[in-house]
């Protein structure tokens, strides 16, 4: 047998799709949520990190600025960091855990609110993170006593970047949506309606 014959012959066979009871269903989803709350997780408190460096390294800035308009500029954008902490811990708070020995149904509802949240989340990120950080820059930056030039030559190179990060964060929201939250939103909530009706 040639490599050829080998290949129409493996594709040729019918395979039987793996079984999987309901509880042996449940168990993996039970996994994959734990593994993917925990990756949540780490990037909140990553997010978190490098949000309280930026407030501390802007209220220094604050401190040390003496023009009016560029201390609202750097108030601006600590609120704006200020608010990037606040929506990860507000989101989380948001949804309360059910108790352990709460039925399978109640679990998978609050798993699916959970990603729906999520999903709002992705959604409004870019107006609510990126936007206000950018006005405040601009303020800050045209309240500073440069030169012209120098002020539009930042402004125009801040906002080439900004748009690139908008666009960039939005096709990763994008893709990621459309690879993992919709496939498993879908699957949690086929899990739900199995259990609704048992």
């Amino acid at each position: 047998m040639n490599d050829e014959e080998l290949k129409r012959l493996w594709c040729k066979q019918k395979l039987d799709p793996a079984k999987f009871s309901p509880d042996d269903q449940i168990k993996v989803m039970r996994m994959k949520m734990k593994l993917q709350d925990r990756a949540y997780l780490w990037v909140d408190v990553m997010i978190i990190v490098m949000a309280v460096g930026c407030i501390v390294y802007f209220g220094w800035d604050f401190l040390k600025t003496r023009p009016s308009v560029a201390r609202v500029g750097l108030a601006i954008m600590i609120g704006s960091v200020a608010f990037d902490i606040w929506r990860p811990i507000r989101a989380r708070r948001k949804l309360p855990q059910p108790p352990a020995d709460a039925p399978v149904a109640q679990w998978l509802r609050h798993e699916l609110e959970k990603e729906r949240a999520r999903h709002e989340l992705t959604h409004t990120m870019l107006l609510w993170e990126l936007l206000p950080f950018w006005i405040g820059t601009m303020v800050f930056t045209w309240g500073l006593n440069f030169q012209l030039s120098f002020g539009i030559i930042f402004s125009a190179g801040f906002t080439g970047m900004s748009v690139s990060l908008y666009v960039g964060r939005w096709k990763l929201n994008q893709y990621t949506l459309r690879k993992a939250s919709r496939l498993l939103k879908a699957e949690l909530e086929s899990l739900l309606k199995a259990n609704m009706t048992e």
